[in-house]
């Protein structure tokens, strides 16, 4: 047999490579022209010069009477900022320049055809910085300046460019309807109030820069056709989600009205929302930051915060033997009426409160009703105070002690608050607290009640001490396990675990936890059962925070769905104090080793979900934490690439680069590649 040359074989092994290589080349540039055609179809087109503005759009808001007189006194009162009545017509005015309306970019974007965008493909997307000449000029466009002699818009020298300083009050001026998203990059923010109207009935957003950084929502009111409120009641808060934005970056903030709500978002991360009845007529912004780029769209649809769940399943009340007061329950609606003395207290025992959650609703709620947790003597151990119709401070007091409230202010003793909800979580030491007035959208207390051997055992209420006696009208009371943690019965049920939680110290529970120990039941497993036992008999002893760290030990072995894992997670963050910087650090890392378990099954979608999960999660938190990470991004691209899915890879690096995940330039060579 003839065997081919040596030399033959060589070129035959070097041809089979060359051809290799071409076919791996027109693969890469076939995928890098689909990239680019997805990247061009995915540009905003610019809007068309002299397109025609349409005659159908809303009317302005009304103008301000200092805006149009510069005369008028200086805006720091507030009958200098009040708008004006009504709006001057052009034709009322001699002069041929006046007779020309000024035109505006954002008629142009109002006047487009067709159906609005997607706004989550918009919120990553590079905002428009300001165009060289004029910056102050160019924001005068969409902003009134209502300074009056001492300007709101000033134009400042940065290192690169000129930027615009905001320094006082200004009017937007398109109108915030319902299909539009208004997109602000703002540097050094130190402080920031945005006013919107509809009417008399207004929402306010609210930055603080001061000690916790962060957003507050407000159901405002006003008497007159003015800028500021004549009153204010706080409804919401930001859950910790700004921090986690690393907003120092120049990310941009989004404001627009979906469903009834002023939404604050940035990015795909909504801070907070207001509700607010009508598209508001009148937006005011007022603070001490500068302003970079804006951006204005017509978009539709963006997701709200995820509501709670309201109808909790109810205790029979009429049913639990309440000590210090009389018990009526009423044919309609099965409200329960418990009526004591004034200064006095009712109260009944429950089970025992170790990792619980407790919700109240009352049909009616007065002002300075207590709602509160105790001991099984009905000894208050913390207590929710109850203030509806109060304004400029919070709707509740939430104390250790049975502290009696502040004075009512005039006119509120009398007045039925309507109906109100609780919500009280008891976690490793400490007790957190909700109110809400809907049973959906939920205010977290702004104090943490650190609690040790509270040995909560019973729900009460304190009467205010007005009159010979008083009502508490309650519909629903409801205890029970975060549901959550149901995942963690099969380790519970697998180690027959017992509970010490009447052990001193953590020596002396792991000595007594070890000479009940069967033979046959491993120790990991026997510690994590017997830790879930003892918290949920008690979870205020000192230390059930590293009881805690035992049983998620385990958890990888006994909540084997990732899903049921995550949501565990996230029930678990509300019952530690996460504001010890190492117990942050673990929680976040355990989130974090989840996405990668989990995206052997799901691939990057893990990842994705995970990072949601983190830049939503309402921690109570004093300092940042980095949510997304570079290396949870270039494997989320590792999954794109190899899928051959564009669009998805096209989303990542956008994103990554709006949160800026890549910090070392190799990091940044990495995601200019994908």
């Amino acid at each position: 047999m003839i065997r081919p040359s040596s030399a033959l074989t060589r070129y035959g092994i070097l041809a089979a490579v060359l051809l290799l290589a071409l076919l791996g080349l027109q693969r890469v540039v076939s995928f890098r022209r689909e990239l680019v055609r997805e990247g061009d179809r995915l540009k905003t087109p610019p809007d068309a010069v002299g397109e025609s503005v349409d005659t159908e759009r809303p009317p302005e808001p009304r103008l301000v009477a200092d805006a149009l007189h510069p005369a008028a006194p200086h805006p720091s009162s507030s009958a200098s900022r009040r708008p004006d009545s009504a709006v001057q017509s052009s034709s009322d005015s001699s002069s041929p320049s006046q007779s020309v309306a000024r035109s505006y970019p954002w008629q142009r974007t109002l006047a487009q055809l067709g159906d609005p965008v997607d706004g989550r493909r918009l919120c990553f997307t590079p905002l428009k910085a300001a165009p060289g000449g004029d910056p102050v000029a160019w924001l005068s466009d969409w902003f009134e300046d209502l300074g009056g002699e001492s300007p709101s818009l000033v134009s400042i020298d940065q290192a690169r460019d000129r930027q615009v300083a905001l320094r006082g009050w200004v009017r937007l001026r398109p109108p915030l309807r319902r299909d539009v998203t208004l997109r602000l990059g703002l540097a050094e923010l130190d402080a920031l109030v945005i006013h919107a109207w509809s009417g008399l009935a207004g929402a306010s957003l609210v930055y603080r820069g001061d000690g916790r950084a962060g957003w507050e929502g407000y159901r405002t009111e006003r008497s007159a056709v003015q800028i500021e409120p004549t009153s204010r009641q706080l409804v919401t808060r930001d859950g910790g989600r700004w921090l986690r934005r690393e907003m120092s970056s120049g990310q941009p903030i989004e404001l627009r009205y979906r469903e009834g709500q002023l939404v604050l978002s940035c990015g795909q991360t909504v801070l907070l929302s207001v509700p607010l009845a009508r598209e508001p007529a009148e937006v005011y912004v007022t603070g001490a930051t500068v302003v970079r780029g804006i951006g204005f769209q017509r978009s539709r649809g963006f997701p709200l915060p995820d509501r709670a769940p309201a109808n909790r399943r109810s205790l029979a009340i009429d049913t639990l033997g309440w000590t210090g007061g009389r018990v009526a329950k009423t044919a309609v609606n099965d409200i329960v009426t418990l009526t004591a003395k004034g200064g006095e207290s009712v109260w009944a025992t429950v089970p025992a409160l170790g990792l619980r959650e407790v919700v109240v609703e009352l049909s009616e709620a007065r002002y300075g009703v207590g709602v509160f947790l105790g001991d099984r003597r009905g000894t208050p151990r913390c207590v929710v105070r109850l203030l509806p119709g109060a304004t400029e401070t919070e709707p509740a007091l939430f104390t250790s002690t049975a502290v009696a409230p502040p004075p009512a202010p005039r006119g509120l003793e009398a007045v039925r608050g309507g109906p109100y909800w609780v919500r009280l979580v008891v976690g490793c030491g400490l007790v957190r607290g909700w109110v809400s007035r809907d049973g959906f959208r939920w205010l977290e207390l702004d104090t943490v009640l650190r609690v040790q051997r509270a040995e909560l055992a019973s729900v009460g209420f304190l009467v205010p001490d007005r009159g010979p006696q008083s009502r508490i009208q309650l519909r629903r009371l409801h205890v029970g396990r975060l549901p959550a943690l149901g995942a963690l019965a099969a380790l519970e049920r697998a180690s027959q675990a017992v509970s010490c939680a009447d052990a001193a110290t953590w020596k002396d529970w792991e000595r007594r936890v070890e000479e009940a120990r069967p033979a046959t039941v491993s120790a990991d497993v026997w510690n994590a059962g017997c830790a879930f036992s003892t918290l949920q008999a008690d979870s205020t002893i000192p230390y059930a925070a590293r009881l805690m760290d035992d049983v998620l030990d385990q958890a990888t072995r006994w909540v084997p769905q990732v899903p049921d894992r995550l949501r565990m997670f996230e029930a678990v963050s509300e019952l530690v104090d996460l504001r010890e910087t190492h117990r942050l650090e673990a929680m976040v890392a355990r989130f974090h080793r989840l996405a990668d378990d989990w995206a052997r099954e799901r691939g990057g979608e893990a990842y994705a979900q995970v990072r949601a999960t983190l830049l939503t999660l309402p921690l109570d938190t004093d300092i940042s934490f980095q949510a997304t990470r570079f290396t949870a991004v270039r494997r989320e691209l590792v999954h794109a690439l190899v899928a051959g899915d564009s669009q998805s890879t096209l989303d990542l690096c956008q994103r990554a680069r709006f949160d800026q995940t890549a910090d070392a330039p190799g990091e940044h060579s990495w995601i200019a590649w994908a």
